[in-house]
């Protein structure tokens, strides 16, 4: 395990409902002024290993508040070191007990973590995280390898699933979680009404370039009208989409949409690509339902959960209390946090990994990244 690594808080980001929908997080806001450091600088140290500024920088930049976690109250920069500080002692906690996470195990889940994104998204999920700041180095060690931490610990001494179980698995889901449906790439322009939309799109229809109307549309979130994600066209699957997905199935790849009003607006979408419904293979998913399977058992134990929270709370308590957590950042902010690990306030219900699973979010307008 490297001795210089970090990052943000738990996710269950490959939880079975959302097999083929889970986002991967925008890029937040949220800043702290701090003295000048240098990016090698330590901020802060967990057990002997370090938090650099560079890291401490790269999820501050890169935080979005979670409305679930309890930090979501606090300072950016607190809550962001906070969570920094909690995934070291979760790795930590992890070799003592001798099931931390191997690198293999980590690359394996990543590419896990790329299908599920890349079967959802137009753009790779390496071309997004560059977008962010990140790399794919970044998101093993700030999220992949304290999940795996966390989820192997609740599941120390079980059997894993078995190569049957896998297949079974599988078989059962093929049509529900590992298909992908028919499905189109879409740019929008929204317009305020129906005359508005009628003289772009016939317009569009004698020769115009649809990139001539872009800076007309009502919707600045969508970058070049660029819809992020592909949009199923199955309406019925999708009804609050309904205006929408019709449009787009009854237009050819390369053509434009008549007017339609949808969300307030009345828009023109752009089909720029279609494609058919297609079944992702078992080979493409073996490494990926051991996973599934082993988070769901580590759900139906919330018992064990609390459990892990508290060994966990009592582990960073101790080390903060012997002086092997740091932080050398200057403010009050931070000057709170190491008293609280020291004497940490009264434990936070949270939701075991899996228990509540992401839901594909609307393939509509989303916000600019």
């Amino acid at each position: 395990m490297q001795l210089s690594r970090r990052g943000t808080g738990l996710v269950a980001t490959l939880a079975v409902c959302a097999a083929f929908g889970a986002g991967c997080g925008s890029k937040g806001g949220g800043g702290a002024a701090l003295a000048p450091m240098n990016a090698n600088d330590t901020v802060a140290t967990v057990g002997g290993q370090s938090i650099s500024q560079s890291e401490f920088f790269t999820q501050l930049q890169n935080y979005a508040v979670n409305p679930q976690n309890p930090a979501a109250a606090l300072p950016a920069g607190r809550s962001v070191l906070q969570q920094m500080i909690g995934n070291l002692t979760l790795e930590g906690l992890a070799q003592q007990q001798s099931v931390a996470p191997t690198d293999a195990e980590v690359d394996t889940q990543y590419n896990n973590v790329k299908l599920l994104q890349d079967a959802q998204n137009i753009q790779p999920l390496e071309d997004r995280l560059r977008d962010n700041g990140l790399t794919p180095q970044d998101i093993k060690d700030l999220q992949i390898r304290p999940q795996l931490a966390q989820i192997k610990m609740l599941t120390k001494g079980q059997p894993a699933p078995t190569d049957a179980e896998v297949k079974a698995y599988y078989d059962t889901n093929k049509a529900t979680q590992f298909t992908k449906p028919d499905r189109a790439h879409v740019r929008g322009i929204a317009l305020a009404n129906q005359a508005d939309a009628q003289q772009v799109y016939k317009q569009i229809q004698g020769g115009q370039k649809f990139d001539t109307f872009l800076p007309r549309s009502l919707n600045k979130q969508l970058v070049n009208g660029e819809f992020l994600q592909w949009v199923p066209l199955d309406a019925s699957k999708n009804p609050q989409l309904a205006p929408l997905i019709k449009s787009i199935a009854g237009t050819n790849a390369g053509q434009t949409t008549p007017p339609f009003s949808f969300q307030g607006a009345w828009w023109l979408i752009q089909v720029v690509e279609k494609k058919p419904k297609e079944v992702v293979s078992f080979d493409s998913v073996k490494t990926l339902i051991p996973f599934i399977l082993t988070e769901r058992k580590a759900a139906q134990n919330p018992q064990a959960f609390s459990a892990l929270q508290q060994q966990e709370r009592d582990y960073q308590t101790k080390l903060a209390t012997d002086g092997k957590i740091t932080i050398a950042l200057p403010g009050t902010q931070y000057t709170q946090l190491l008293n609280d690990l020291k004497n940490p306030p009264p434990a936070q219900p949270q939701v075991p990994p899996g228990a509540a699973p992401q839901l594909p979010p609307a393939p509509g307008p989303a916000p600019k990244r």
